[in-house]
């Protein structure tokens, strides 16, 4: 039997309604063991998501407002899913939808949050176990234009961005050079390693070649940009994203 481990932060009020244990019976329906590893906080969430040596089956199910003081932010799960690329699965405000919120969520690979008023045991059970497609997930986050998903991206104010770029520049080989991006990449979220990576000049690109995290913000980037284009090169480019709250 296929088995699949839920770092599940949702709060301990939502699980004393039997959520979590009618995910479990509907996954065990389909032939799918899912085992639940309980998270109170965000730091708890973060943690269990480092620690997990095979990530390959494994989903992170959480709750815009696991923490009712400080709701999770559109970037914060953007950078759960860039720990280790593990899927993620959310609940969110319905006010997200067709805003820079979803659309960050997107641009991480997130294609599988869920508006809270569909949030059921039944939808969960279905995001965990298998993936939107991305037309899907547009769709459904209300994202219209590409052009908003890949403005969302760059986020870096010019001189910030110029004295990153001077200081990874300035390495006096290859292997300085990669050491210098990692001391940056390491400060910032994932969309700001995005908007990085789109900055960045082409010789210290090529240096960079053998970073998989570097290839990881380039390759969003690069399918950010193409999906642009493509949408372009059709003539459909539609009304773009409203900002959100």
């Amino acid at each position: 039997m296929r088995q699949i481990e839920v770092i599940c932060g949702i709060p301990e009020d939502t699980t004393s309604t039997g959520l979590v244990e009618r995910i479990c019976q509907m996954a065990l329906e389909r032939e799918i063991k899912v085992v639940i590893h309980p998270c109170l906080s965000k730091q708890e969430v973060e943690y269990k998501t480092f620690s997990m040596d095979n990530h390959e089956n494994v989903v992170i199910l959480l709750q815009e407002n696991m923490d009712m003081s400080a709701s999770y932010q559109s970037w914060e799960i953007a950078a759960l899913r860039d720990i280790k690329r593990i899927p993620v699965v959310v609940s969110v405000d319905r006010k997200h939808y067709g805003t820079d919120y979803m659309a960050v969520l997107y641009a991480a690979g997130i294609t599988d949050a869920v508006y809270e008023e569909d949030a059921d045991a039944e939808e969960l059970t279905k995001r965990i176990l298998s993936r939107r497609s991305r037309r899907e997930s547009r769709e459904y986050y209300g994202i219209r234009s590409m052009d908003e998903v890949v403005s969302v991206l760059d986020i870096l104010g010019k001189d910030t961005l110029e004295r990153y770029v001077y200081y990874i520049s300035a390495g006096i080989d290859a292997h300085d050079t990669q050491i210098r991006y990692q001391e940056v990449r390491d400060k910032l979220s994932y969309v700001e390693n995005c908007c990085l990576a789109e900055h960045l000049p082409e010789n210290i690109i090529q240096e960079l070649q053998s970073d998989e995290g570097f290839a990881l913000y380039q390759n969003t980037m690069q399918k950010m940009k193409k999906g642009r284009e493509k949408k372009m090169g059709t003539g459909n480019l539609k009304v773009g994203l409203r900002m959100g709250p």
